[in-house]
């Protein structure tokens, strides 16, 4: 999932093999909706296809049977989508935030439990049509920050790639070189510089 260069990451995992119930464990788990695990039986000729999920913090890495494919007659038992949407409704799970005063766009109160702004109310109308439950980080003297060939970086933009917060924002510009690194939503606002000048003598 590193180094992607698709502008917005909607891939589907399809997961084959006896030890493919080894993935339910693994912490990459968290940032993956679209999942089949198949498990073949090879008693019935059939393969079950589990998913997790996801949504519910909880029990994210729960297996859940989407279907089972019977290969002598090229036939489901349910007749299930193997892809369900577990995006709409998350069921409360934590969507950590990060931001830091930079107005008007996000604005921290002073006692650091409070939000505004016009990019905090988007965050807010997010997280209540996708049944989420906010937790923000203040980000520190780094700011936006930066991301460096290493993997490492520092600010908003350090702590989006180390997976300390799912979200970030405060007026982020769409740099180009951080597109390997993180996915952006599409632009929010637009923003102009205007540079004055003394008129010519």
């Amino acid at each position: 999932m590193s180094l992607n260069n698709e502008r917005f990451n909607v891939r589907r995992y399809i997961i084959i093999g006896t030890d493919a119930l080894k993935t339910f464990n693994t912490k990459q788990l968290e940032y993956v909706s679209n999942l089949v695990v198949v498990l073949p039986n090879l008693d019935t000729e059939s393969f079950d296809l589990i998913t997790h999920l996801y949504g519910d913090e909880n029990r994210s890495y729960e297996q859940k049977i989407l279907d089972v494919w019977y290969s002598h007659n090229c036939s489901f038992l349910y007749g299930n989508d193997l892809f369900p949407d577990k995006l709409s409704n998350q069921n409360g799970r934590r969507l950590k935030i990060g931001t830091f005063t930079y107005e008007p766009y996000s604005v921290v109160g002073a006692d650091n439990q409070t939000f505004h702004g016009t990019e905090t109310s988007l965050i807010f109308e997010f997280v209540k049509k996708h049944n989420l439950t906010p937790a923000f980080t203040i980000i520190g003297d780094d700011l936006w920050g930066d991301i460096y060939d290493n993997w490492t970086g520092i600010g908003i933009l350090g702590s989006l790639l180390n997976d300390e917060v799912d979200v970030g924002y405060a007026a982020i510009y769409t740099w180009e070189e951080y597109y390997n690194f993180l996915d952006y939503t599409k632009p929010l606002t637009r923003t102009g510089v205007t540079c004055l000048v003394p008129a010519p003598l």
